[in-house]
């Protein structure tokens, strides 16, 4: 009975649109099912997993859907001798095509998942963008006891209504009711509230709720708020220490830097020995640096290469300016990349 019930859910949104990303906050569709009347954990849980190929490693992907277009997705991937490598957990928004053929997810970082229909209850592994990107496979509908709690960070706006107070994700669109406000059941302010806030992702009652958030950062402003990270731009930032190890660029060698455009939230510039970019997001001093471009070739043999480059960007939680120098810090206070503003002709 659970089976035929989430089938018929499932086709039951076939008619919502596949949305598109943008820089602002993504358009939630226009009609969502209702969620079902009973309480029960095991009936209103939707739960698709499966087992991909990432090339000599194995992906454990799961994901709950909720009648409220939201989901919640588990990530692991497993090395030839079976251990973790690593997981990755997000929620955001989910979507099937018009005619039925296409299921897309969109996380709170803006990555899709696209996922094409081979059964009444199966897809297949299309394009995932983000870490798990060359991975291959199916996932079915399966029977599960449990729903996934998973923990995200969002870049969202705060809402209240006579439902409660709420944050709306920037970069899927759904709105994650609080069980626990905190320091936001307050009044805010008339231009809204943009904040960077964090916490576990659980089901509630045909949608996804946060618990325990932990607020890291806030501003006034909108998804299209963009003033946070002025300090950032119109600047030639020359890379000069990863994970505490200097930079030393030989002779003949381009000078390893970025640039960041504000107005386009991208970054842009030149690695170790690989052309680097992708997106960045900040709300106050709080940043996420996301969809990185992976380097097409690798570094010479030596201490450092790209890839140390690109993961201690990934890994900033803040940035902040001291004396001049641009220092980007991870979860734990730890600067993990500093840069020095190159000469003013270079700006």
């Amino acid at each position: 009975m659970n089976r035929i019930i989430a089938i018929l859910w499932l086709l039951a949104i076939g008619h919502a649109a596949v949305a598109g990303d943008g820089d602002g906050a993504a358009e939630a569709p226009d009609k969502r099912p209702e969620a079902e009347s009973s309480s029960s954990t095991s009936e209103s849980l939707r739960r698709y997993s499966g087992q991909l190929e990432l090339g000599d490693r194995t992906l454990r992907y799961e994901a709950d859907f909720e009648a409220d277009g939201s989901f919640r997705r588990r990530e692991e991937v497993s090395g030839p001798d079976g251990k973790l490598v690593f997981a990755v957990e997000a929620v955001g928004r989910h979507e099937v095509s018009p005619d039925g053929s296409r299921l897309v997810l969109i996380d709170q970082e803006r990555r899709r998942h696209v996922f094409d229909r081979v059964g009444e209850s199966e897809w297949r592994a299309f394009d995932l963008e983000g870490p798990t990107r060359q991975a291959f496979g199916r996932i079915a509908m399966v029977e599960a006891a449990d729903s996934l709690t998973v923990a995200a960070q969002l870049r969202a706006v705060v809402d209240r209504d006579e439902q409660g107070i709420a944050v709306r994700d920037c970069g899927s669109g759904i709105r994650f009711p609080l069980d626990e406000p905190g320091e936001l059941d307050r009044e805010l302010p008339t231009e809204g509230l943009l904040v960077a806030i964090e916490g576990a992702f659980v089901a509630g009652d045909g949608l996804s709720r946060l618990q325990q958030p932990r607020l890291l950062a806030e501003q006034v402003g909108g998804c299209d708020s963009r003033e946070s990270a002025a300090p950032l731009g119109n600047t030639y930032w020359r890379l000069v220490m990863v994970n505490r190890k200097p930079i030393e660029v030989p002779a003949g060698q381009r000078e390893p830097h970025l640039r960041f455009a504000p107005e386009t939230g991208r970054f842009l510039g030149q690695g170790l020995c690989n052309r680097i970019g992708g997106s960045f997001e900040t709300v106050g001093e709080a940043i996420r640096l996301r969809q990185i471009d992976r380097p097409p070739h690798p570094c010479p043999a030596g201490s450092l290469n790209d890839q140390d480059v690109l993961d201690a960007l990934a890994s900033a939680q803040r940035f902040r300016i001291r004396d001049g120098e641009l220092e980007m810090v991870d979860a734990r206070g730890r600067v993990r990349v500093r840069f020095s503003p190159g000469p003013a002709d270079q700006r």
